[in-house]
């Protein structure tokens, strides 16, 4: 199978359609779809999240409950520096709703 689409091309038309039938189940049950399209979709579903309703949104939205998801997918692509902003606000979120065992004030 051919396709005169590039590689950026077939991610914007997924993109598009990821919330749509018959794409949208795929968010249901991750676990049981492979690691190739489970990683493409938490980042593409990231990603449109992220566009359309922002951190907060995302986080907030039904996608948010993915947030660890998301991240562990980023890390397996190697996406290093996204993966410790992620990290960094996930830490953030916690602390923000009380979902913390201690927080360590340091002065200087």
């Amino acid at each position: 199978m051919t396709t005169d689409k590039s590689p950026q091309e077939v991610i914007d038309i997924v993109g598009m359609h990821i919330f749509k039938p018959p794409f949208n189940h795929l968010l249901e049950d991750l676990a049981t779809i492979p690691e190739v399209v489970r990683v493409t979709t938490l980042i593409l579903e990231f990603d449109v999240e992220l566009i359309l309703n922002g951190m907060f949104g995302y986080l907030e939205n039904l996608t948010g409950h993915h947030f660890q998801e998301a991240i562990e997918a980023f890390r397996s692509i190697r996406a290093v520096e996204t993966v410790r902003i992620l990290e960094d606000i996930q830490r953030y979120n916690a602390i923000i709703r009380g979902n913390h065992t201690s927080i360590e004030i340091k002065c200087r």
